[in-house]
């Protein structure tokens, strides 16, 4: 879970610095278990260890969750791979 979260934010600032800067890409680490977050955890119906990602399109989410890095998450350089990969065709690359 720590090494997903690790991976993602790695591949956001490395491979996609301008679009993190200027906040196109939202990276978040959300604890489903404090109060606080319980909004989000609604919208993104999520439990436990997961990985959300969600493209804005005209204003509306497109909330899909990857379960794709969960069998990479042994190997940084496929994970970075494979999440850069998808990061650019969410983004339109």
């Amino acid at each position: 879970c720590i090494k997903v979260g690790e991976y993602a934010l790695k591949t956001i600032k490395e491979k996609f610095p301008e679009e993190y800067k200027n906040g196109i890409i939202v990276f978040r680490n959300i604890n489903v278990d404090l109060p606080e977050n319980r909004d989000m955890v609604i919208k993104y119906q999520a439990r436990g260890s997961s990985l959300f990602l969600n493209a804005i399109r005209a204003g509306k989410d497109n909330i899909e969750e990857d379960i794709t890095v969960w069998r990479l998450v042994s190997n940084e350089k496929q994970f970075i791979n494979y999440f850069q990969d998808k990061l650019n065709k969410l983004l339109g690359k």
